[in-house]
């Protein structure tokens, strides 16, 4: 699955970005549409475009990412609390 990805990366990044979304739409249920609007959404206006950038990336599994932009940094995801609930998701920019 390819979407637009709306925030600079290194070529090279994209593919782990689409497997970010796809691990979204497997674990949460979403669409694919929704998926990529909250990747876009979490990196909105950021940067990646070192080698550094690349690894501060590449430290998670895509399944953790994807824990993390639906329910929020800091949201403490796995612990599977009650009441944990999504990030806002506002729509496409």
């Amino acid at each position: 699955m390819q979407f637009t990805i709306e925030f600079q990366c290194r070529p090279g990044m994209t593919d782990y970005y689409y497997r970010i979304a796809d691990e979204m739409v497997r674990l949460f249920g979403i669409s694919l549409n929704e998926a990529a609007g909250r990747i876009n959404q979490m990196w909105h206006g950021r940067k990646f475009l070192t080698e550094a950038d690349e690894l501060m990336l590449y430290h998670d599994d895509p399944d953790r990412w994807a824990n993390v932009i639906y329910y929020g940094p800091g949201s403490r995801w796995w612990l599977k609390e009650d009441g944990l609930a999504p990030q806002p998701y506002q729509g496409p920019r």
